[in-house]
């Protein structure tokens, strides 16, 4: 199984950071805009499905796992679809106080790889993907 990472320090309240990556259908609020992008949900809550569609990527679905506020913690699964190439992804978003006005963001991703490609070569791709929206999320808090 391939590990991604990617990591952002913002100075801003965890909880504010929070805020906005547990509103699971609000991605495209923080995102750096891509034209052409659309997201949509179906349901509400853990369970719920969004379908994002990427220019030049395409459509996939997305599953909420697990959103637990507590702990800053929210987890997807990719059901259609996958990230590079990526078969079976699942990625764990998370939010750590550093102080009472800074944070880290974290974006995990555990995926498997079809045959004939390496987990490194998505793995690069994925913490591209990583450094670019955790980037959005900073410029759109402004931390």
């Amino acid at each position: 199984m391939g590990y991604a990472i990617g990591t952002m320090a913002m100075d801003v309240p965890a909880a504010k950071a929070w805020d906005s990556i547990a509103d699971f259908g609000g991605l495209l609020t923080w995102m750096p805009p891509l034209e052409g992008a659309t997201l949509s949900t179906k349901g509400s809550g853990v369970g719920m499905v969004r379908t994002l569609s990427l220019p030049g990527l395409g459509a996939g679905d997305e599953r909420l796992d697990a959103n637990d506020n507590a702990n800053m913690i929210q987890v997807l699964s990719i059901t259609t679809g996958g990230p590079f190439g990526a078969t079976r992804y699942q990625a764990r978003l998370s939010v750590r106080a550093e102080g009472e006005n800074a944070c880290t963001c974290f974006w995990e991703g555990f995926f498997d790889a079809p045959a004939g490609v390496d987990d490194d070569e998505i793995r690069q791709q994925l913490e591209g993907a990583y450094a670019f929206m955790l980037g959005g999320l900073k410029s759109h808090l402004g931390g």
